[in-house]
């Protein structure tokens, strides 16, 4: 049989190569899903972490499986009695956790660290340490602040935002002082009384 032979009189057109119906169709899947190496016309989601404990449902979506919850980073742990994450189960089922470790306030389900006094512009990851969110740097006291370039003579207020220092203004990106009657020496970026012979 020729391609052509299959095709005539068929109501239905197949591209591809003409070996099967089934084999010719293209299928293409959508953004977020791959196709299932076992069934050919099956899209699956993709989750980026593979969705341990939990089932994909849709693009980067996990369900926890039973006996599991999600965290605030979208995993699926463990609950009582199989486990409770940085705590141990009592004999209640309930999760006790260890120092530095707090029950998350939504599921009460799971220990998560706790930072004091917090982390503004930050995530808390273990206990009294923050990963700063993109745009702040960790403080010496451990606090994220935003990040500036050629902040000098001022105040960074927001990432990438210089907020100058009073008698200084912002020329080219960097904060210059403000000379009215008085000539700025460059060497030093200072100003100075204008001399009567310039």
């Amino acid at each position: 049989f020729s391609t052509a032979s299959l095709l005539h009189g068929s109501r239905e057109k197949y591209v591809g190569n003409g070996t099967s119906p089934d084999l010719s169709q293209i299928q293409v899947c959508c953004e977020g899903y791959e196709r299932n190496p076992h069934v050919y016309k099956r899209c699956d989601p993709i989750c980026v972490d593979d969705c341990p404990n939990g089932i994909c449902t849709a693009p980067n979506t996990c369900v926890c499986m039973p006996g599991h919850v999600r965290t605030d980073e979208g995993k699926c742990i463990s609950t009582c009695p199989l486990g409770c994450g940085n705590g141990v189960c009592d004999e209640q089922n309930e999760c006790r956790c260890r120092e530095g470790y707090k029950l998350d306030s939504v599921s009460r389900k799971y220990c998560q660290p706790e930072c004091n006094p917090g982390c503004g512009n930050g995530r808390c990851v273990a206990p009294n340490k923050c990963d700063c969110l993109q745009g702040y740097r960790r403080a010496a006291d451990g606090s994220c602040t935003p990040v500036c370039d050629h902040c000098e003579n001022g105040q960074c207020i927001k990432p990438g935002q210089c907020s100058c220092n009073e008698g200084y203004a912002k020329v080219e990106g960097r904060c210059e002082p403000v000379c009215d009657q008085y000539v700025l020496i460059s060497f030093d970026l200072t100003c100075r009384i204008r001399d009567s012979d310039s």
